[in-house]
């Protein structure tokens, strides 16, 4: 009987299928086995600088304002501290090599998320007005379930036109008289009108942008197919500001990289097994029959650095460890 992927997950997201697209390991141990990793120093800093951005932009769906930069700054604060809470202190964090650790660790990650907040705070947040902040989305691409979450949808001022245009209560655009929901939209007109974009944050060390970020996008673009930015915060010494714009990926060019993955998957499902107790601490299982899913191993620099399933976490990939079936996959 043939594997099917819905007889073991739920249903997918975006950030899951980049996960799968960029280690199967990984993603066999999260999203199969629903094996926690330690969070990553990144992790922390990216999670509090993005809730600080979602503080300020809720908001200013209502007052049409962003905070005052002292406010934004207090935004991460708090959201850095409830990141360290929930990750349990510097000692459950998984640290990088070379990285200062316990309580100066922790000083350093918040400045440095500090200044991400601040720089985006005084160059970008200005020129975005937005619509909808952190909206859920559930699709069936494929006919398999599919959630994301958007961070921002919104229209990007140029800085030459009014910085708050009034918002209007309508039914219909008055551009195109397409049916408005909800009706309170900028100026009475619907997204495509407005020339609305989807805004995607991420944080970065360095000054160039991963390539599942791009196809990240394009799944959320499945459900608003609207073109898009992504806003990388970059991590160097003075933190600065990477932007890229994107259009409005193929519907059909990305369904069928879905429909892809979901089959990759249910055959690796099939060749490598699904697991077991005993398996998920061995290389091969004498109990279930599973061996090792295809892993990046060290290979990939950026991938595995910040993995948490590495030395640096729960030290449980084999890609990690020299094993003679290692070099029989590729």
């Amino acid at each position: 009987m043939p594997v099917q992927l819905a007889d073991h997950i739920e249903h997918l997201s975006a950030t899951s299928l980049t996960q799968f697209y960029r280690c199967p390991q990984q993603w066999a141990y999260r999203r199969l086995h629903n094996l926690k990793e330690p969070p990553g120093s990144a992790l922390l800093v990216g999670n509090g600088y993005h809730d600080a951005l979602e503080a300020n932009f809720l908001q200013k769906i209502v007052t049409m304002k962003d905070l005052p930069p002292k406010a934004c700054e207090d935004a991460f604060h708090e959201a850095f501290e409830a990141e360290v809470e929930k990750a349990g202190g510097s000692g459950e964090i998984a640290w990088k090599v070379g990285e200062p650790r316990g309580d100066r660790g922790i000083e350093v990650l918040r400045q440095t998320g500090l200044g991400l907040t601040k720089v985006y705070r005084k160059q970008q947040a200005p020129y975005v007005l937005p619509f909808a902040v952190e909206e859920w989305f559930d699709i069936e691409p494929c006919g398999f379930p599919l959630t994301g979450r958007i961070d921002i949808e919104g229209e990007l001022l140029n800085g030459d036109g009014p910085q708050h245009p009034p918002w209007k209560e309508a039914d219909t655009c008055r551009a195109c008289g397409a049916e408005l929901d909800p009706p309170r939209v900028p100026r009475g007109l619907c997204a495509f009108c407005a020339g609305d974009k989807l805004i995607d944050h991420k944080t970065a060390s360095q000054a160039r942008i991963q390539p599942d970020a791009k196809i990240q996008v394009g799944v959320y673009q499945l459900h608003r197919p609207l073109p898009a930015e992504l806003h990388v915060a970059v991590k160097t010494k003075t933190p600065k500001m990477l932007i890229e714009a994107l259009p409005v990926a193929p519907a059909a060019r990305t369904e069928r990289w879905i429909s892809n993955m979901i089959a990759t998957i249910e055959d690796y499902m099939r060749r490598f097994g699904t697991g077991c107790s005993v398996c998920l601490s061995s290389s091969d299982c004498s109990v279930c029959g599973s061996t090792p899913w295809p892993g990046v191993g060290q290979r990939d620099s950026w991938a595995c650095n910040y993995c948490g399933y590495g030395p640096k976490g729960t030290d449980r990939c084999p890609w990690w460890k020299e094993e003679p079936w290692r070099t029989s996959l590729f």
